[in-house]
C-alpha cells in the first residue's frame, strides 16, 4: 500500500478518486481501501472513504455509532446535505467515512440516482482523495455505473482465489473503454 501511495503521489496525474474492487465476496476490498485511506492520510489532507460494500464490510467498526445517516438516506431525502453523511473515522481525524445502509438491497436504483453525481462532485471539491470501497463485481452494469465517478480502478487479486477468467473479463472491459485506468 505504501509503495502504491508513493507511486500515486509522485505521478503528475489528476487521479483523485480510486475505486477498489474484486470478484470475491470477502473483505479484501475493505482491507485494501481502509489501508489506502490510512496511507493517504499521512499527507494530513482530508480523505473520503466511501463504502458501497454491503457484504459484511469491516468499515463500520470505524464509525462513531451504528445509528448514522447513510448515502441511501441522502439519496432519498432532499433535506439531507452531503456533510450530514460524513462521519469522522474513530481512529484517524483526516478520514471521513460515507456508507450505504446495511439493509439497502437495490444497488441499481442507487447507482442511477441523480443525487449520486452531486455527491461525488461534492467529494471531489472537498477531499484530496476519494477512495471507494466497492461491491464485488457481479454485473458489468453495476461496475460501469460506479466507475463513471472514479479516475483509477484498483482490482484486488488474491492468490488461489482470483481466477484467470476474472482478469480476462476485466481486460475486455478496459479494451471497450467501460472501465477507467486499471491497476492490479
Amino acid at each position: 500500500i505504501l509503495y502504491l501511495f508513493r507511486i500515486f503521489a509522485s505521478t503528475k496525474n489528476n487521479y483523485q478518486t480510486i475505486l477498489v474492487t474484486s470478484t470475491n465476496k470477502d473483505n479484501i476490498r475493505s482491507i485494501v481501501a481502509t489501508n489506502l485511506a490510512f496511507a493517504f492520510s499521512a499527507t494530513k489532507e482530508k480523505i473520503a472513504l466511501i463504502n458501497f460494500d454491503t457484504h459484511e464490510s469491516k468499515l463500520d467498526k470505524y464509525l462513531p455509532s451504528n445509528n448514522v445517516l447513510s448515502i441511501s438516506d441522502y439519496l432519498n431525502d432532499l433535506s439531507i446535505k452531503e456533510e450530514n453523511i460524513a462521519h469522522k473515522c474513530s481512529e484517524n481525524p483526516f478520514i471521513n467515512i460515507f456508507t450505504i445502509s446495511s439493509n439497502f438491497n437495490n444497488l441499481p436504483d442507487l447507482l442511477i440516482n441523480y443525487r449520486l453525481k452531486t455527491l461525488f462532485e461534492y467529494l471531489k471539491q472537498n477531499y484530496k482523495y476519494v477512495i471507494i470501497n466497492s461491491f464485488p463485481i457481479d454485473t458489468n452494469c453495476n461496475l460501469i455505473a460506479l466507475n463513471q465517478f472514479s479516475d483509477l480502478t484498483l482490482f484486488v487479486c488474491q492468490q488461489n482465489t482470483t481466477e484467470k477468467t476474472d482478469i480476462e473479463h476485466l481486460n475486455s472491459l478496459f479494451k471497450t473503454n467501460n472501465i477507467n485506468n486499471i491497476a492490479l
